[in-house]
């Protein structure tokens, strides 16, 4: 019997060979599983007098042809098969399942998101071709980098840690989880995955993954806590980078609430465009805070060798 495994994928090790036909009628789940044991099965139920259905079946096949050489489309008339119909607790129509080795992979039914259900079927394919789906995925995470696509990047990083034969790749998938939760402001949930997630003391690229997406948390966990002065100062600075009045401004602001980190930078790019600004401020500036802080103060160590750097 057909198990339902929705939203997981089986493990297996089995390579495709000899010739199928790519779209065939369904009578029954017999059928059904036994052509599952050596090709991806795209179940595609329908009625013949839908013309939704119709319209849907001409987009489906315009997505599955292209997996024509690993599946078969099994089409399905539910008011000439009763049976599975109710066996398969079909509710509404079009209704596609994606079935392999005599499981659920996916469902499709109407008014869902088709393209959700195709990145499914995708993945599959590569699997069963013996391509590295956790690259590809990793691949696709890279590209998710902006606050909009940040409810995906979580999506699919959580969806990808389902897969068990993913598994050498979970913490990669939860860094690029935490990174979306970081595009969202959602900070206390980024620091428990990052609790969760240890460096790999062999693996210089996971590290410099964890580094990057850890450097982009502070940053931005910096930027929310800010007084909105100085966020509205900060983001006139963008419109106005020349103005070096402006950027000494703020920089004072953020002495002011105790952000010394903030305003060093700040003068260190003073110093950077003109190092003779008004009397050399920026760089009399810079030695009041060092004094200030104290010679083993990680802030002043940092800071004394950036200006050594621009001045020598």
């Amino acid at each position: 019997m057909l198990k339902k495994l929705v939203k997981q994928f089986p493990r297996f090790s089995y390579k495709f060979g000899g010739n199928q036909q790519f779209v065939m009628e369904a009578n029954d789940l017999q059928e059904i599983e036994k052509l599952s044991e050596d090709r991806i099965i795209f179940l595609n139920c329908y009625a013949s007098w839908s013309s939704e259905c119709k319209q849907f079946n001409k987009t489906l096949m315009g997505h599955l042809k292209q997996y024509e050489s690993v599946g078969t489309i099994l089409n399905v008339d539910i008011d000439k098969n009763e049976t599975i119909k109710q066996q398969l607790q079909i509710q509404s129509i079009p209704f596609v399942a994606l079935i392999y080795k005599n499981s659920f992979i996916d469902i499709y039914q109407k008014n869902q998101n088709l393209e959700n259900f195709i990145i499914s079927i995708d993945r599959l394919s590569r699997e069963i071709k013996g391509e590295d789906l956790g690259e590809s995925i990793l691949m696709q995470l890279s590209q998710h980098s902006f606050q909009e696509n940040a409810k995906e990047l979580i999506q699919l990083s959580i969806s990808s840690q389902e897969n068990e034969r993913l598994k050498k790749y979970y913490d990669k998938f939860k860094l690029y989880q935490a990174k979306g939760h970081v595009l969202l402001g959602q900070f206390d949930i980024v620091e428990t995955l990052f609790k969760q997630i240890q460096k790999k003391q062999k693996d210089d690229d996971f590290n410099e993954l964890y580094q990057e997406i850890m450097e982009f948390y502070k940053m931005m966990r910096d930027w929310h806590e800010l007084p909105l002065m100085i966020k509205e100062q900060l983001q006139e600075l963008d419109k106005r980078p020349d103005d070096l009045n402006l950027r000494f401004q703020i920089s004072e602001n953020a002495l002011n609430d105790k952000r010394y980190d903030l305003a060093i930078d700040l003068l260190l790019d003073l110093v950077r465009i003109d190092r003779n600004w008004e009397g050399r401020k920026a760089q009399k500036r810079l030695q009041q805070i060092f004094s200030e802080l104290g010679s083993q103060n990680e802030k002043v160590i940092r800071g004394r060798h950036e200006l050594a750097q621009l001045l020598y």
